[in-house]
């Protein structure tokens, strides 16, 4: 098993870093796959919200015309889903404390997104990635900080704008991290929805 989860870790560390000049640095153990963080009720809730959503629209397929329940009853899955989502990246960042940190460099890249099945659907797309480093505990931690909520811009310009808000000319910027692993690190506030 060993072997496995070494080259699926290699394959994601690969597909991250794919186009950029930055590279990530992981703060997940080392040799093994990354995965997003869930605890037992989060788990649960989210299978039970997809059990709900997928059950109930392949009924609503089936059915010429479907009740009110049926459709009442997806969109509570789907919420619960959700709700599985928020509830997981607040008990992740529980204990996690803010820190001053340095923007030391930023990178911005673009890429199309595909938003349906028409030429026309696909739009062009920019993103950003950080490298920061801050001392906690008296030690100094160079980080490539996650996201806390889900960013795409029209133009270099729009991402550009967004950073500055947040890096001061100074590169001063403010991280979230989580002190039993400082590497672990937000950008600028805690997240909404757990990734």
């Amino acid at each position: 098993m060993g072997i496995i989860e070494e080259k699926l870790r290699k394959f994601q560390d690969n597909q991250r870093d794919v186009g950029w000049r930055i590279k990530w640095i992981p703060w997940q153990e080392p040799g093994k796959p990354e995965y997003v963080y869930n605890t037992s009720l989060t788990t649960a809730l989210a299978f039970c919200g997809m059990a709900m959503f997928i059950v109930s629209l392949l009924r609503i397929m089936k059915t010429q015309n479907p009740s009110r329940e049926l459709i009442v009853i997806a969109v509570i899955g789907f919420i619960i889903m959700l709700l599985s989502r928020f509830l997981a990246a607040r008990l992740k960042q529980k204990d996690w404390v803010e820190v001053k940190a340095v923007c030391l460099d930023r990178e911005i890249q673009g890429g199309l997104a595909n938003l349906g099945k028409k030429r026309s659907d696909i739009i062009h797309v920019f993103g950003f990635r950080l490298l920061c480093s801050f001392e906690y505990l008296g030690n100094k931690y160079t980080v490539t900080p996650e996201f806390a909520e889900v960013t795409s811009f029209n133009s270099a310009d729009d991402t550009n704008q967004y950073l500055n808000e947040r890096i001061g000319s100074d590169g001063s910027c403010i991280l979230w991290i989580d002190p039993k692993n400082p590497l672990h690190a937000v950008f600028h506030k805690k997240q909404i929805i757990s990734s």
